[in-house]
């Protein structure tokens, strides 16, 4: 799979593999946010808060 998409994205392979392993971790801290909103949600009703505030929690 890893051939094919270098093949077809003209890039090479490890690049590849950095990409998505970039894209996996962000994908893990946006999970963490989420999951820590929906904790707060639960208990009361939440508020909306400035864009600091939310990278103060990662």
């Amino acid at each position: 799979m890893v051939s094919l998409l270098a093949d077809e994205l003209e890039k090479d392979k490890s690049r590849l593999i950095k990409h998505s392993l970039r894209e996996m971790y962000e994908d893990m801290i946006d999970n963490k946010v989420i999951d820590q909103f929906e904790k707060i949600e639960k208990k009361r009703k939440p508020k909306f808060v400035n864009v600091e505030k939310i990278s103060e929690t990662v």
